[in-house]
């Protein structure tokens, strides 16, 4: 036996609804971001402080930097993720009263453009491309464009690149170049074999702890 068939009204509560829970759930991926950027800006702090031309050290803060960078466009793409989510809730809203009065939906070009920006994105693709369907099927929106996605939702490895150092300065107040030309105070000769000998298990120390910060 065939269920009963939703009406306009009750779809549209029900998108509300799916629409807000992943926007909570985008929040929660914001949030780990965010923690996620302050441990790593801790960590350079501290690594800052202890190269003492120590190459190892310089290079870690260069990783450190770059996930920073990461992070900080990951967290724009996701603020811009739930802002779309929130406009298509909103337009939503906007048509209750049409609802009422004709129990039918208006087409919205606006709900059917980022509609076919969500449906493409990875981790809302399940979701996007059932709700898209019943949107479409109900009048609310029009057959998906193919629209190519903005830049931000990418991770340019040239910008990435370009913004490691400004991130370097603002943590440290010093450019990676000034951090590695700093020295401790042992003679050249004991900073050799200091290194000779702990080279490998603090490359293995630093690489254990970058992988705790990811």
């Amino acid at each position: 036996m065939l269920g009963k068939k939703k009406t306009s009204q009750e779809l549209s509560r029900e998108w509300q609804r799916e629409m807000k829970k992943e926007m909570r759930q985008t929040e929660r991926q914001i949030r780990k971001a965010e923690a996620n950027k302050k441990k790593m800006q801790a960590e350079m702090k501290k690594e800052a402080k202890n190269v003492n031309g120590d190459k190892q050290r310089l290079a870690a803060i260069r990783i450190m930097a770059k996930s920073v960078v990461q992070q900080e466009k990951q967290i724009a793409h996701l603020y811009g993720v739930k802002t779309q989510m929130n406009s298509v809730v909103l337009q939503i809203k906007e048509q209750q009263a049409t609802i009422k009065m004709t129990n039918a939906l208006k087409q919205s070009a606006t709900v059917s453009h980022i509609m076919g920006r969500l449906v493409k994105l990875p981790e809302l693709q399940s979701t996007m491309q059932k709700m898209s369907m019943e949107m479409q099927k109900h009048g609310l929106v029009q057959e998906m464009i193919d629209d190519q996605m903005d830049d931000v939702l990418n991770v340019d490895d040239d910008a990435v690149e370009d913004e490691i150092d400004k991130v370097v300065m603002e943590m440290t107040d010093m450019t990676l170049a000034d951090i590695g030309s700093i020295t401790g105070n042992l003679p050249k000769q004991q900073q050799e074999e200091k290194e000779d000998e702990n080279d490998e298990d603090e490359m293995k120390k630093m690489q254990a702890r970058l992988s705790s910060l990811q």
